[in-house]
């Protein structure tokens, strides 16, 4: 489950045993994996785990103390100097309390980094790191291979690799690295933690690990195409769906976000899903009326296509537009929704972005080519797979066109005003100086085609929302970071009692 599908499910078990620590602990959990780093510690302190001390389950009890070492780690990366060593150094003593409390290493090892991260002397370092391994191998003793779980493996490899580069040696600690990764080759979130660290580490030292690049998760792609029969010469299509084949896998793609209209888009997602990678579907409009328009109409083999890709589907969302947008317009909006998703998940995963598409060669500026030309104004990298389809001409939006009455800006009194705004950076500004010359309370939700027009935002949400902050719908998440991802990052926090999913928005280098 992404971190998002896993705060969802903690929360619906609270509902049940609100006092439930296991779930508790796994709800901010996956906040700080969510980078809803505020909120998650606002959440770990009104749910009190910092002053749970004791529990009959061990791993448990390491778990929601080496938590707070967890969100004082979050908060090294997110500053510098000497806050950040203070920062490190409460971040080693939690995960020591944890280790002293029940001699798991997971804690022994974060206690070892945090500690070198922070300034501690060299001897007590040293000695942690040999504790770590000590454990390690007591640990792989009283298991054997099958007996012990796939995540197991894996995190006791990423440990003992962690604990070797602590100790200097980078020639074990990058082939136990290497254990780690075969045990779990599709571990992406667990890997992405274990690089988090290590790049923690890199930075720090004089000469950083020049090998961690062959460890990076594969890209998240936004992928997009013309629309094509299916009684289209199959040697043509044999041809365009070998070299899709081909892209996925010399640039190491695994994680695909777009539509699933006939033609390219089917091919995309079936090329990526045949090596193994993630499907994440956005469409513009519910899935029955898509079929309807872009998919059923260009031969019922499609069809079933389609369902097969909608079925091995990661997620799913179909933005649903006001009654006044045309059908291109929503298209036009979800390409952009889904462009956003692919930066965002790569920002979380650290890896980066791509765009895929089929390049129809007809005259005129097509669909595809319009979302082309949005892509590259982000700078990230670009795969063109020329087609020979012809295209109608279509004309290509501005961002500030993407913008236009869709941001609702909603007080804390609940009152809401609909803005339509030349630059989202302007209002972002404006919204950012009236937060910190208020203290009041606001949310910036995108309204088109959400149900959140006239709610307050922060007053819905079903958990308590922190006291300041701006509030954005995952639409209006996904424009941002895809028109000013180098200024501004969100969190999720939850949804709204109506079920609408409501992110929290930071400017970049804040908690």
């Amino acid at each position: 489950m992404t971190p998002r599908q896993q705060y969802d499910a903690a929360i619906a078990q609270l509902r049940e045993d609100p006092n439930s620590l296991v779930h508790q602990h796994q709800a901010v959990l996956a906040l700080a994996r969510a980078g809803s780093l505020t909120f998650a510690l606002q959440e770990y302190e009104r749910y009190g785990l910092g002053q749970i001390k004791a529990h009959p389950d061990p791993q448990l009890l390491e778990d929601v103390i080496s938590l707070q070492g967890r969100l004082y780690k979050d908060l090294y990366v997110t500053t510098s100097g000497p806050a950040a060593q203070e920062h490190a150094l409460n971040a080693a003593q939690c995960y020591e309390a944890a280790f002293k409390a029940t001699s798991g290493f997971y804690s022994a090892i974060n206690s070892a980094t945090m500690s070198w991260l922070g300034g501690v002397p060299s001897t007590i370092v040293t000695a942690r790191a040999r504790r770590v391994l000590e454990l390690v191998d007591k640990s792989v003793q009283n298991g054997t291979e099958n007996q012990t779980a796939v995540s197991d493996q894996y995190f006791a490899e990423a440990t003992k690799a962690e604990a070797l580069s602590l100790l200097g040696d980078d020639q074990a600690a990058r082939q136990s690295l290497r254990r780690a990764w075969d045990c779990d080759p599709l571990g992406y979130m667990a890997q992405a933690s274990t690089l988090k660290q290590f790049r923690m580490m890199s930075e720090k030292r004089e000469k950083p690990i020049a090998w961690l690049d062959e460890f990076t998760p594969p890209k998240a792609m936004h992928f997009a195409g013309p629309i094509f029969q299916h009684d289209l010469s199959a040697p043509k299509v044999d041809d365009l769906t070998r070299r899709l084949t081909d892209c996925v896998q010399k640039n190491d793609i695994g994680f695909g976000f777009g539509a699933l209209a006939a033609g390219s888009d089917i091919l995309i997602a079936e090329a990526l899903l045949n090596e193994g990678g993630q499907l994440h579907v956005v469409l513009p409009t519910n899935k029955a009326n898509f079929v309807d328009q872009s998919v059923r109409p260009f031969g019922d083999p499609w069809v079933d296509r389609f369902e097969a890709c909608w079925q091995a589907a990661t997620s799913h969302f179909a933005f649903n537009p006001v009654e006044t947008a045309t059908f291109e317009d929503a298209i036009r909006f979800s390409s952009a929704l889904a462009m956003g998703r692919a930066l965002r998940h790569a920002e979380n995963l650290s890896v980066t972005a791509c765009q895929m598409i089929v390049a129809p060669s007809g005259e005129g500026v097509s669909i595809t080519d319009r979302d082309a030309a949005l892509w590259r104004q982000t700078g990230a990298p670009q795969f063109s797979l020329a087609f020979h389809k012809e295209a109608a001409p279509s004309s290509s939006p501005s961002p500030a066109d993407l913008l236009k009455n869709v941001v609702c800006v909603s007080q804390g009194d609940g009152a809401a005003d609909i803005d339509p705004i030349s630059t989202l950076q302007s209002k972002l500004t404006t919204l950012w100086e009236t937060l910190k010359t208020s203290g009041g309370r606001f949310g910036l939700h995108a309204a088109l085609g959400e149900e959140s027009l006239n709610i307050d935002i922060v007053q819905s949400l079903r958990e308590s929302a922190f006291s300041d902050g701006i509030y954005v719908s995952e639409a209006a998440a996904n424009l941002i970071a895809l028109l000013a991802g180098d200024q501004y990052a969100s969190g999720y926090i939850g949804e709204t009692e109506s079920g609408v999913p409501s992110f929290v928005l930071r400017t970049k280098g804040a908690a």
